[in-house]
């Protein structure tokens, strides 16, 4: 479960940074252990601006 969520997760990035030229996203499961109970945040930084990946 976890690899199949990292390569969505990177696929995510992939996508992004192509329709924006450039730029970072990134998915991150939230509020529990549990990846089949976990909520989902999706962080987004356009280009020229930073976030900590």
């Amino acid at each position: 479960m976890i690899e199949a969520f990292e390569k969505v997760n990177r696929k995510f990035n992939e996508v992004y940074t192509k329709l924006f030229n450039g730029g970072n996203a990134k998915l991150e499961l939230v509020d529990s252990d549990d990846p089949l109970e976990a909520g989902l945040e999706m962080l987004v930084s356009p280009p020229e601006k930073d976030f900590n990946l």
